[in-house]
């Protein structure tokens, strides 16, 4: 269960200067830290249910939480990993629907809430946050349907591949890079659509090849050419 708290550095909080709070005005900002509620999440706490209806808005002030899509046979599957800062459950608030996954913290995240009614009131006074808004939704399109075709077109190595690549960030040069995953093999496996064994078994076979080396969650990566060539990726400019 999350515990609630109002955190003293609320005035001060450097998600202020992040998106999407970047865009608030200082009233709407105001008003904001005003209405808030400021709640602790601890691992595996629940944030949200699927196929419950939005009572507001969540916005993710620190940590991490995954979206979680179950089917009738259990299996899952975590479509989004949403890391701070950044919205949560906007689309289903803003669209009038219900959750259509769960919401899951994967690390200790501190979630901010706002109710509806002061969403409403406070966001319609707000253009340029609705024009974030527009852009992150067509941003979140084009990368639900590159997933879609990772899923149905890629193997397992090279879903893999690619979603190694990704954590290493876009910012990352041509060497060597350490990078943590953050989630347990479990976890790497719903996200990627498979099971904790092909990922395991993968995981293995790139270790061998000596393209990564592992140490718990820690992963270096050791050919980074190697893996975005399988994943499909563009070389990395040594220029």
């Amino acid at each position: 269960m999350p515990s609630a708290s109002k955190p003293n550095s609320c005035k001060t909080c450097p998600s202020r200067n992040t998106e999407p709070f970047a865009r608030l005005s200082p009233q709407g900002w105001a008003e904001f830290r005003k209405h808030c509620r400021f709640n602790i999440y601890e691992k595996g706490d629940v944030i949200f249910y699927a196929n419950n209806k939005p009572l507001g808005l969540f916005f993710l002030a620190s940590g991490k939480v995954k979206v979680v899509k179950s089917s009738f046979g259990e299996r899952a599957h975590i479509p989004r990993v949403i890391k701070a800062p950044d919205l949560l459950g906007d689309r289903a608030f803003i669209s009038g629907k219900h959750y259509t996954g769960t919401g899951v913290a994967m690390e200790p995240s501190h979630i901010c809430f706002l109710d509806a009614a002061h969403s409403n009131r406070i966001f319609a006074k707000e253009p340029a946050f609705w024009q974030f808004l527009a852009r992150r939704f067509a941003e979140e399109l084009g990368a639900a349907e590159d997933h879609l075709l990772d899923l149905a077109l890629k193997t397992i190595r090279e879903r893999l591949a690619k979603h190694l690549i990704a954590l290493m960030g876009p910012d990352a040069d041509a060497g060597e890079a350490r990078v943590t995953l953050g989630e347990s093999r479990q976890e790497t496996a719903e996200i990627l659509g498979t099971t904790t064994e092909a990922v395991c078994r993968t995981l293995a076979e790139f270790r061998t090849r000596r393209w990564i080396a592992i140490a718990g969650p820690l992963v270096t990566i050791l050919d980074p050419d190697r893996l975005r060539q399988l994943a499909g990726l563009p070389a990395t400019d040594r220029t």
